[in-house]
């Protein structure tokens, strides 16, 4: 296909399907799956417009992973292990890796709760996680039931896959302990998504208490 040629650093891989080659492309090129820039190559490509069920992959966890030739993703893994057993079969750098680990938090962040704020559908299932159980029906009640809630983000993306139950920590100070330093959700990442960036205020910015 035509299309790819455009990319010289990208390599087609013949034995996949044109969706699959496109999405490991606009993962490398740091294309949000059904972004505006995700839209309009998809549009060049194969010449129509983007809808959700053309997603090249059925599993947003394997998408990112996908991106690299011959290593094996396990599904029930924590996100943070597989990273990390990604990151040393590549032999990244430092500054790689944590390139790459936001794109890989995106995915698994953006599958699971999405990234308009504005939905009440995306603080339903947050406040369900975190196990306030009947979800309130407004945005603003969702928030107001989280405000007190303590939970690590990047445990609130892997819920989401494994079925785990998130685990809730009695304070602020009880939660930095967990987060820091192996399981910090990229700020960068957090800041650009409407849930996380919400949540990001909640449990990195107030002080410790």
């Amino acid at each position: 296909m035509t299309f790819f040629l455009s990319f010289a650093d990208f390599t087609v891989y013949a034995d996949k399907a044109n969706a699959v080659n496109f999405g490991r492309l606009g993962f490398k090129r740091g294309w949000r799956l059904n972004s505006k820039t995700w839209r309009r190559n998809w549009r060049a490509c194969f010449g129509n417009e983007y809808r959700p069920e053309l997603n090249p992959y059925a599993d947003s966890f394997f998408a990112f992973f996908a991106c690299f030739p011959g290593f094996k993703a396990n599904a029930t893994a924590p996100m943070a292990a597989e990273f990390d057993r990604l990151a040393s079969y590549m032999a990244w750098t430092k500054q790689e890796a944590a390139i790459y680990r936001t794109q890989a938090w995106n995915t698994e962040f953006e599958r699971a709760y999405g990234t308009d704020a504005s939905k009440l559908e995306g603080w339903k299932a947050l406040c369900e996680k975190c196990s306030i159980e009947p979800a309130p029906q407004s945005v603003k009640k969702c928030k107001k039931a989280l405000a007190n809630v303590h939970v690590n983000l990047c445990d609130l993306a892997d819920a989401w896959r494994t079925g785990e139950k998130v685990k809730l920590f009695p304070s602020f100070a009880a939660l930095r302990r967990y987060t820091i330093p192996a399981r910090i959700f990229p700020l960068t990442d957090a800041k650009a998504d409407g849930y996380a960036k919400a949540l990001l205020k909640k449990f990195f910015l107030r002080p410790s208490v």
